[in-house]
């Protein structure tokens, strides 16, 4: 009716602007938000040695480009970067077994430039180094313009974050199963900033190492916090890809595996995925993105590899996740 109202009045009275006064829907095309979400990665031990030789930002490999695709990409930050000397890369420069991380400063700077935004500081390593080294990590990220959120412990003040891209809001909860794990708390979280997001994720550092499929309880709090309203579950720390569930219509990815770490005893650990998600006001559609991270160097797959982990995914997830599949 509006449109034929205009239309008569530029016949009377000459050119009319038909876009003034239209619907803010019909004057512009919705533009979606492409975010990636990346598993582990982990700059000591054997990766800090590949990185001295090669470089911190080569080591991120093919990848640089995917992740520079996207306008978002937040990945699990798996030890803090400290002023303290690694514990597990001897004078000589080898690398020897042991679980207490610290990685240079050279990794914030990295991290920027080859494009990733935000980390999640929700894992069982970020205070290998105690509050000192949490409180440097913290810092030496915000230096180099980079988000953060979540903790070892579940501090509520860092547990999530939000930004907003092209007029649309993301939020994600960090949540560590193995520090303060107040599952309640959780709950209220999402029903907190539920209403002030229009994409919420849950990125929890939960889990069975190893394990190619999520135990009871993954499960029990994956359906529980999509019920309390959030938008998928995307989660990390037992250094293999786990199942993907589809639940009331939200996606489910139990874990990523690793993207970059020097696990190098088995294919499922230096094999992971990554999960694109273009997300609208009113959608979001999502592609898995498998990785290799052999040498502790993201490296291009081989069809071979690509076909391995697609059909380990089917065979934990069932054939309907193929049309996740990039």
């Amino acid at each position: 009716m509006f449109t034929q109202i205009m239309l008569i009045l530029s016949l009377m009275f000459g050119s009319v602007d038909l876009s003034e006064g239209l619907p803010i829907s019909s004057q512009y095309t919705e533009k979606p938000v492409s975010v990636l979400f990346l598993g582990d990665i982990m700059f000591d031990r054997g990766v800090r040695v590949k990185a001295n030789s090669i470089g911190y930002e080569n080591v991120f490999g093919p990848a640089t480009t995917t992740i520079q695709n996207h306008d978002l990409t937040i990945a699990n930050l798996e030890g803090p970067i400290t002023s303290f000397k690694s514990k597990l890369v001897l004078p000589s420069g080898k690398a020897i077994s042991g679980f207490q991380f610290t990685f240079d400063n050279k990794v914030a700077l990295a991290l920027k430039n080859v494009g990733i935004d935000i980390v999640s500081l929700a894992n069982n390593h970020t205070d290998n180094f105690g509050q000192v080294g949490l409180d440097q990590t913290r810092s030496i990220l915000s230096e180099n313009d980079l988000m953060y959120f979540g903790s070892p412990k579940n501090n509520p003040a860092y547990t999530a974050t939000s930004t907003c891209v092209n007029n649309i809001c993301i939020g994600i909860i960090g949540w560590h199963e193995f520090g303060y794990a107040n599952d309640q708390f959780i709950v209220d979280k999402i029903k907190e900033i539920r209403p002030t997001v229009d994409f919420l994720v849950l990125y929890p550092h939960w889990g069975t190492e190893y394990a190619l499929k999520p135990n009871k309880k993954q499960i029990r709090l994956a359906h529980e916090w999509i019920d309390a309203g959030a938008d998928a579950i995307i989660g990390h720390h037992p250094h293999v890809v786990q199942t993907v569930e589809e639940y009331k219509g939200k996606y489910i990815f139990y874990s990523l595996g690793n993207f970059i770490f020097d696990q190098y005893f088995s294919f499922n650990t230096t094999h992971g995925i990554g999960v694109s998600a273009e997300v609208y006001k009113d959608k979001v559609e999502y592609k898995i993105i498998p990785f290799s991270s052999v040498g502790s160097k993201v490296s291009e797959l081989s069809e071979g590899e690509k076909v391995k982990i697609f059909d380990l995914l089917k065979k934990n997830s069932g054939d309907w996740v193929e049309k996740l599949f990039k």
